[in-house]
């Protein structure tokens, strides 16, 4: 008898980058000053359904995210025109995969091997194949991490967890 349960792949990631916002004054290395927005690489189509993310037809474009790159410029979710809820300013540690946590790329879930303060927030950038060209991607946050400017992530768990928020919706 064979399993029926099949394993597909709703979005092939190419490149998972996990992050985890500071608590401590400590520094720590590779921390990045970042803006993490839930809806960050969210395509609603006019019938209310998802589509995969899309350089064209995200919710906040790159021109309004880059004018917020230097971090000497004051932000805010207000700047967004979104709920405080879904918006977390500060610096992100990057998590090493294997190490801090493991990802099940099938299924396309994280499972951290630390718990998370809490207050503290969790974020994730990545990169999938472009449909039709499979040959470039599209990026949901910033994988890069060199530079001074902010960078901008997608918030997958807020600091503060409730039943309302919108992030743990997904």
């Amino acid at each position: 008898m064979s399993n029926p349960q099949q394993l597909g792949q709703a979005l092939q990631l190419s490149e998972v980058k996990v992050w985890i916002l500071r608590e401590s004054t400590q520094s720590f290395e590779g921390e990045r000053q970042a803006i993490a927005l839930v809806d960050l690489g969210v395509v609603q189509a006019e019938d209310s359904t998802y589509l995969p993310p899309s350089d064209q037809d995200d919710r906040f474009a790159e021109d309004s995210l880059n004018q917020y790159r230097d971090p000497s410029v004051g932000v805010s979710a207000a700047d967004f025109d979104i709920d405080p809820s879904e918006f977390v300013e500060g610096y992100f540690i990057p998590l090493q995969e294997g190490t801090d946590y493991e990802l099940n790329r099938p299924l396309g879930y994280i499972s951290l091997k630390q718990n998370l303060g809490s207050r503290q927030a969790l974020a994730v950038s990545f990169q999938i194949p472009r449909s039709p060209d499979r040959h470039k991607t599209v990026s949901v946050g910033d994988i890069s991490q060199g530079g001074g400017n902010r960078i901008f992530l997608k918030l997958i768990r807020p600091q503060n967890v409730t039943t309302t928020n919108t992030a743990m919706g997904y």
